[in-house]
């Protein structure tokens, strides 16, 4: 059901079953907020009692006066006007969640009172205004007539999975009043870095409110810290030596708009879709030592001085070919921020368990790819803002290699007119008749991904490139594309296999985000596996790709090693599915087959792939936890020189 605000803040409409009184009032502890600050709402109704005995007046929270139904709305900037442009809401029920019930009773006059009045909100989200406010709405009747059910929710997103349209009719009770929003449009947020392809490069990129010139911040950590330390120390509150050069470097920005992607919801402007992402930065880091420590923070010069973040630490990449120390990386699909939608819950243990393996194991990890289904926006701009700052703890200090996902690209419409940012012509994207490609990007169609994540320029953008660690040529497809012979992906992609160097990277991994292997029985999914071995299996094959890494199902799934037309052992690669990464679990059964070997369901985690040396690669399948659950070597005979 799709619900508006019928609301006139200086006319508020009468309820049939109360109206709005001074009775109520709508509170926060705070009345100044950072982005990430926990915030606490609580509401109240003055109350008079009248007896033969005793007439009194006192302030508690009657459970009967404000309704399961009825909604809190946060509003940005505060004095926006219009109702219906919320930034986001939730109804009592929902709030009333995030305490713990308890009753008390007032005098002997009064029945005990459940005093579950109170919203605690852990982290406020980010948003780009210089203020906000929550306002407390009745909710009446429908202006069908209809008795509203106290089970209904106020949603307005996704348009897909709306059956009915039908307007509901709120009266505004209370507001907290503006609440300051400190810094919002300097703080630089979203920090992320990730691999240009040239060794002694680094793109560092971040968002902010406020346009201006992004700069860079940057020395060797050697240079400016006065003694060793963690990965998990906090540099910024120690003392880094005086009188060292930090290089300044400066980049480029960008932006999007809603008219700049494909379909609704990610044109609309409704609450829960389009909100402007602000600016994106991007600065490019050269002259960088190989494997080596650096510590950098970011900002946007603009008008009088400049708000840095916090400092942040990496290690530049492996010079390609053999290497002293082994080569680490991790990979994963389909992960998704806290509980959005009720299909990502994982995705906070998952990001615990990364910045823990990255602060307490004596392991570098040297990158981190993800395959796909990143942060499960599908049109809810502030999503990815959330996502980004989820991922932060460990995307500010190890490169990260992004894929693109079905929850990224896949339209049914608008993609024409070169707004597609992949380059396709085409209205829909790709949608062979074998395929299940629908709208599961919401309408992104690619733009907010391709705006926000940069990758090595030798193919095409986020949606296909290479890049090489040490002894690794990693290639990252697109199974949002066409892979058939003859297609610019399928050209490019042979032309890169051909152009491999193997007595410098004798490792090949390949990457996407659907699988071409899966046991789970969902055929409408795995007929496109099946489509997709008939376009590239064979050359797999040809250019001995050794292991190919994906997600899409979410579940863990090994294959046994040299598969190649459904035969084990037959000269083909390794197969693994690690959509693993926050998403809600599978609960699939498996097609009987000889090809799978390790197969789980009931944990979210990820792959710990480490390159030994030109022969021997050791793959990990980490839970949440820290647990390995399968763990395989895979080993390769290489042709002396």
């Amino acid at each position: 059901e799709e619900h508006s605000l019928s609301v006139d803040r200086k006319n508020i409409l009468q309820s049939s079953r109360r109206t709005m009184s001074d009775n109520f009032s709508l509170q926060s502890n705070r009345d100044e907020l950072k982005f990430g600050d926990p915030v606490t709402l609580t509401w109240s109704y003055r109350a008079t009692i009248n007896d033969s005995r005793a007439v009194s007046t006192m302030n508690y929270i009657d459970g009967a006066k404000v309704n399961d139904d009825d909604i809190i709305a946060l509003y940005c900037p505060a004095e926006e006007s219009d109702p219906k442009k919320f930034r986001d809401s939730a109804t009592i029920a929902q709030a009333r969640a995030t305490h713990s019930r308890y009753q008390t009773s007032f005098n002997e006059y009064s029945d005990d009172i459940l005093m579950n009045n109170i919203w605690n909100i852990p982290s406020f989200p980010i948003v780009r205004e210089d203020s906000c406010e929550f306002r407390l709405y009745a909710h009446d009747k429908r202006l069908s007539g209809e008795e509203e059910s106290s089970q209904s929710k106020l949603r307005w997103f996704p348009p897909k999975e709306q059956t009915k349209r039908e307007e509901h009719q709120f009266t505004l009770l209370a507001a907290t009043g503006p609440i300051s929003l400190t810094d919002s449009k300097k703080v630089p947020t979203g920090i992320h870095i990730s691999l240009t392809g040239d060794p002694t490069e680094m793109n560092i990129q971040f968002t902010t409110g406020d346009s201006g010139t992004p700069v860079v911040e940057i020395a060797k950590k050697s240079d400016v810290m006065v003694k060793d330390v963690l990965p998990s120390d906090d540099y910024n509150s120690m003392d880094l030596n005086e009188g060292v050069s930090w290089a300044k470097i400066e980049g480029q920005s960008t932006t999007y708009t809603n008219s700049d992607m494909c379909q609704e919801p990610a044109t609309s402007t409704d609450p829960g879709c389009f909100i402007p992402p602000g600016q994106l930065h991007t600065v490019k880091v050269t002259g960088l030592d190989p494997s080596t420590g650096y510590l950098y923070r970011v900002g946007v010069a603009a008008g009088q001085g400049i708000k840095w973040s916090d400092y942040f630490a990496f290690r530049s990449p492996l010079q390609p070919g053999p290497t002293v120390e082994p080569l680490t990386f991790l990979a994963f699909g389909d992960q998704g921020c806290e509980d959005w939608n009720n299909i990502t819950s994982g995705a906070p243990n998952v990001t615990k368990l990364i910045t823990n393996m990255m602060d307490h194991e004596n392991v570098t990890i040297h990158s981190i790819h993800h395959l796909g289904d990143l942060s499960y926006a599908m049109g809810a701009a502030h999503i990815w803002d959330e996502w980004l700052n989820m991922i932060q703890p460990y995307a500010s200090r190890v490169p990260l290699m992004v894929g693109v996902g079905n929850h990224e690209y896949d339209h049914t419409a608008g993609g024409g007119g070169r707004k597609d940012p992949s380059g396709s012509m085409t209205e829909n994207g790709f949608e062979p008749a074998w395929g299940n490609f629908g709208d599961d990007s919401g309408g992104e169609c690619g733009v907010p991904v391709s705006k926000r994540f940069s990758s090595p320029s030798n193919g095409n953008g986020v949606f296909w490139y290479s890049f090489e660690q040490s002894l690794v040529h990693i290639i990252m497809l697109s199974s949002e594309h066409n892979m058939t012979a003859g297609s610019s992906q399928y050209i490019w992609f042979e032309n890169d296999l051909r152009n491999v160097d193997r007595s410098r990277t004798p490792w090949i991994v390949v990457e996407m985000h659907r699988p071409l292997y899966n046991s789970e029985k969902y055929w409408n999914q795995d007929i496109v596996g099946i489509a997709m071995r008939n376009e590239i299996e064979d050359l797999l094959r040809a250019y001995s790709i050794d292991l190919v890494l994906a997600g899409h199902y979410h579940s863990y799934l090994r294959t046994c090693d040299g598969l190649y037309r459904g035969k084990c052992n037959n000269s083909g690669p390794m197969h693994i599915t690690i959509g693993t990464g926050g998403a809600n679990l599978d609960d699939g059964v498996l097609i009987p087959n000889q090809w799978t070997e390790h197969f789980d369901e009931s944990h979210h985690g990820v792959g710990r792939i480490t390159v030994a040396n030109a022969t021997h690669m050791y793959w990990e399948y980490v839970v949440v936890g820290g647990d390995v659950l399968d763990e395989v070597w895979v080993i390769r005979a290489r042709p002396s020189n």
